[in-house]
């Protein structure tokens, strides 16, 4: 690895950052940065400009990183807005709440700096070396300081399409909210470090930070307990950590034995010309394993030239289905959910209520259809199919969880409405495949 260098800059020659990390997105041109910059506190603004005209830079020292033909300004994206407004008082925005800024800076006339100092890191250098090196040198009293959290870190290095503490994706997978992982990961960082890259975890933890094991969400919070009651972190012994970890796992492996809906393996359809099935007949993932295993075992992550269908081969319906259901049943077999993540979707929403629908219709009990409320239509067929007993109560108990605990219905919902990403396809996959049996269910009755 390269060497950071320390070069002098004159402030024309370098911009301030369109990626930050205070930005929500990247901005396209330097004078909205500086726009955001100024938003984000116009008062701490105006006293950095005043204290630059008193008393020149404080900190002299400016942080870079080289990223392919761009250099990124790291640390000292405010000092350098407030010196490219004291020489240029256009970049800042129109509007009364700007005149006090505006005038200090048109009423400079002792500031003369026009080159800055850089401490510039090459583009294969260490993030985790470069975001200690700035949060080091971050003031307490300015408000960068809470900024460089560690899920701050995180986001910023995808920004960067750098890769950054690749077990934090396991934290992200399994608590969305950035404030309560950095809340669990301050002062623990290199406890769950050492054990997200642990031995014992090895081939148990997806591209997508989802732990591969049958009860992933039991065994994340058991490790996650495990990770906060340690105190000396930095003493740890790993074959230590590995034993704790294996009892973890022992622990969950036999908990809860599968029921006869359980048993069933479920195939889905192979792409000869861009995949060789396996000995099962399942598509194999690139790791080489099976996409889809038994009912409550999780699929692999779903790698860019993988292909997903959310329906198997092998699912069938009766002759007494509307020629509508079939037709959308037969898409979901062939609609690859990658190439065509919304149109393949809304089909599986539209046949999740049909079934119910004509579950509805087609039965002499007492259930009903509510439309456009899936989640009550849904928990009244269950219902009604453990009364009839067409479903036991262990059979019972499985569905009522992922339909109510899963929020399945908000995921679907998000996945047609926002950008679609893999965690989704992958979160929707994993709860349709446990949902088909009762779907089966529902049509064929």
């Amino acid at each position: 690895m390269s060497k950071r260098i320390y070069i002098s800059k004159k402030i024309s020659d370098i911009e301030v950052s369109k990626v930050n990390p205070r930005f929500v997105q990247t901005v396209l041109l330097e004078e909205n940065a500086i726009h955001k910059l100024i938003d984000l506190d116009l008062k701490s603004m105006e006293k950095l400009v005043e204290s630059m005209i008193a008393n020149g830079l404080d900190q002299p020292l400016f942080i870079a990183l080289e990223q392919d033909d761009d250099t990124i300004l790291m640390d000292g994206n405010r000092r350098l807005s407030a010196l490219k407004i004291l020489h240029d008082s256009s970049l800042i925005p129109q509007g009364k709440k700007y005149d006090k800024l505006r005038a200090i800076c048109e009423n400079n006339i002792t500031l003369n700096i026009d080159e800055i100092q850089v401490e510039l890191w090459p583009k294969d250098s260490d993030l985790d070396a470069l975001f200690n090196r700035i949060s080091r040198l971050h003031v307490e009293n300015d408000g960068t300081k809470s900024e460089w959290t560690i899920m701050a870190q995180y986001r910023f290095a995808k920004k960067l399409n750098r890769a950054f503490q690749s077990w934090i994706k396991t934290f992200t997978y399994y608590i969305k909210d950035d404030e309560k992982i950095d809340e669990i990961l301050f002062k623990k960082v290199d406890v769950f470090k050492r054990i997200f890259t642990n031995k014992a975890f090895k081939g148990k933890i997806s591209e997508e930070g989802k732990i591969l094991l049958e009860n992933d969400k039991q065994i994340f919070d058991s490790v996650k307990e495990f990770g906060l009651k340690r105190k000396a972190v930095t003493r740890m012994d790993s074959t230590e950590i590995e034993k704790e970890l294996q009892l973890i796992f022992e622990s969950y492996k036999d908990n809860f034995p599968p029921s006869d809906i359980e048993k069933e393996e479920l195939n889905v359809p192979n792409n000869q010309e861009n995949e060789n099935p396996n000995s099962s007949g399942h598509k194999p993932t690139k790791n080489g394993t099976s996409l889809l295993t038994k009912y409550r075992r999780l699929p692999n992550a779903v790698s860019k030239d993988s292909h997903m269908y959310f329906l198997p081969e092998n699912f069938f319906v009766n002759e007494k289905c509307s020629s509508k259901l079939k037709t959308i049943i037969t898409e979901l077999k062939y609609l690859d959910v990658i190439s065509f993540p919304y149109s393949s979707t809304m089909l599986l929403r539209a046949m999740y209520e049909m079934a119910l629908q004509e579950y509805s219709k087609n039965t002499s009990s007492n259930y009903k259809y509510n439309e456009c409320q899936l989640e009550s239509s849904f928990n009244g067929a269950l219902n009604d199919l453990k009364t009839s007993g067409l479903i036991g109560e262990k059979e019972y108990n499985i569905y009522k969880t992922v339909i109510n605990k899963e929020k399945f219905v908000k995921i679907l919902n998000n996945n047609i409405h926002d950008i679609i990403d893999s965690n989704t396809r992958f979160e929707i996959s994993e709860i349709n495949y446990k949902l088909i049996d009762v779907i089966k269910l529902l049509i064929n009755h």
